[in-house]
């Protein structure tokens, strides 16, 4: 990561280059009188606040410029400048509205804390703790400051000493909600489930009104495979801002006979691909189904026949008498710990299994299907969660005899892949078809998926065709603890990492069980 330094370059608008002078000058402007000044001022700074609040941060930014022109001495206009300017993503130009603040009050706790964040959020942590442990000079035992401390050890992955900060906090402060619910996050991260259940039901006693609280807790109990536990948790995310919008009353589970529902999709397409085969219970008793769904998945889900409605613009949403999200179905549909329902759910298209059967079906090795790379956010992951495999460490399966390896991961470079002999597909590879079509039909014909935790493991499992998922140490809590099995996916088996970032064992040992299966099929095809 670059330092955040070099970011200006790209993030300081022409609005900002047009000021500069009024924001950073030194001089105060000429004398106006003290009643015409302050209400000079004050009608600017209300303005741009007014502005703020209602999310033209744009055109907040001249408004607080011309309040600082007539008044450079007041903290909190530059503090509000800064929050417009992370509103925009110009996380350079905040910083320094934010130096400017505690350069006029040293106090001015949140500025020290969303300086912070901006450096957490773009791993610059040595920054970030640096800066808190200057506020924390002069405010040894703030908790909001030692939290951050320990939410800044959290994000880098230094696990242990962000546990005994937070222990300590708690100690000192025992009716400090988030202090416990970072510590349960903390031990969930660490893999102590009853630790962070524990710490998450301290949260939720002393903020039983916080939806945070709750839906911290909510992941412990999955974990565990506790359904009914998580669902009640879960559910509390409505209560949050994000969910405030809606289009109907929430449904509670009742019966949908002759009622229309409308399902909004969260998170990532793996989530949505998972718990969309609990639509069909529902459309047994007679509901009416619109799906909101991400625009990748709508030619996959245009073969969900029961889908009545297919969106995915939120501005097409039809008149319906619920809505609830996809990853609520497991709460009412009675997801039991044993078995999530049938596999197969989904279908790969039958023309384009007959089409890539002709080019694949000439391989007379066993064929696998290597993906080992999650979405560009997994770098923003702490590492113990960080599921993409280096490339030439997932390669080195090309050493094992009689098996043809195939890249599903899309762009990557060819030499590299030539290099160890692993096959690719056409450029137009889930182009022409759309998104993840190609991928079902040729996952249909192949042997064996060979996946990290993303999307590519969720299709694999809802077409039933046999896949190893990579998982890191801490693993998402729908794979529970300590399985190599889930009950998701009956054909998914699970290859879990011992110590942070070490794919090197993983693959060793995907290695040796890899063997041993391609040995045992070529002894059975011999005799």
């Amino acid at each position: 990561m670059k330092k955040i330094i070099l970011l200006a370059a790209v993030t300081t608008s022409l609005l900002m280059l047009a000021i500069p002078v009024i924001l950073f000058s030194n001089k105060r402007t000429q004398k106006l009188s003290s009643i015409k000044t302050t209400e000079q001022f004050t009608a600017y700074f209300q303005q741009a606040n007014a502005l703020h609040e209602k999310g033209d941060y744009a055109q907040a930014i001249p408004f607080y410029a011309q309040a600082i022109k007539i008044n450079p001495a007041i903290a909190q206009v530059y503090y509000n400048l800064g929050l417009t300017f992370q509103k925009l993503n110009m996380p350079v130009d905040a910083i320094k509205m934010y130096k400017q603040t505690i350069k006029i009050n040293p106090d001015y706790t949140n500025a020290y804390f969303q300086s912070a964040e901006i450096l957490k959020k773009h791993k610059q942590h040595a920054q970030a703790v640096a800066l808190i442990d200057t506020h924390l000079k002069t405010n040894p035992l703030q908790k909001e400051s030692l939290l951050m401390k320990a939410s800044i050890w959290y994000d880098q992955g230094k696990l242990e000493q962000a546990c005994i900060l937070c222990k300590d906090i708690v100690k000192q402060n025992p009716s400090y909600s988030e202090a416990y619910t970072m510590l349960g996050n903390i031990y969930e991260k660490l893999n102590d489930i009853p630790h962070a259940i524990d710490a998450h039901k301290k949260a939720v006693g002393l903020a039983p009104d916080n939806p945070l609280a709750h839906t911290a807790l909510a992941d412990g109990y999955l974990a565990l495979g506790d359904y009914q536990n998580w669902g009640k948790e879960y559910e509390w995310r409505w209560r949050m801002k994000t969910f405030k919008k809606r289009v109907a009353p929430l449904w509670d589970g009742s019966d949908l006979k002759n009622k229309k529902i409308l399902f909004i999709t969260e998170n990532g397409l793996g989530d949505t691909l998972q718990y969309i085969r609990f639509l069909p219970k529902l459309k047994h008793q007679g509901a009416q189904i619109t799906v909101l769904a991400q625009k990748p998945l709508a030619k996959l889900l245009a073969t969900f026949s029961c889908i009545d409605t297919l969106i995915t613009d939120a501005s097409q949403i039809p008149p319906v008498d619920f809505m609830s999200s996809v990853r609520s179905l497991p709460v009412y549909c009675a997801a039991p710990v044993k078995n999530c329902g049938e596999t197969p759910y989904l279908q790969a298209n039958p023309a384009l299994i007959a089409h890539w059967k002709v080019p694949l079906s000439t391989d007379k090795k066993f064929k696998i299907g290597l993906c080992w790379q999650a979405s560009t956010i997994d770098a923003q992951s702490i590492p113990q969660s960080r599921r993409t495999i280096p490339f030439e460490t997932i390669a080195q399966l090309a050493d094992i005899k009689n098996i043809s390896l195939y890249s599903l991961q899309k762009n990557w470079p060819i030499e590299q892949l030539e290099k160890y002999g692993i096959k690719n597909f056409d450029p137009d590879f889930d182009e022409k078809n759309g998104a993840f079509m190609d991928t079902a039909a040729i996952m249909k014909n192949l042997d064996l998926i060979i996946t990290v935790d993303t999307v590519t493991a969720h299709l694999a499992g809802a077409l039933n065709v046999p896949v190893w998922m990579l998982t890191p140490l801490a693993a998402d809590p729908r794979w529970m603890l300590n399985r190599s099995d889930t009950p998701w996916y009956p054909s998914m088996i699970l290859f879990r990492q011992k110590k942070v970032s070490d794919w090197d064992s993983v693959i060793k040992t995907v290695k040796t069980s890899l063997e041993k299966k391609v040995n045992k099929i070529l002894t059975q095809n011999n005799t």
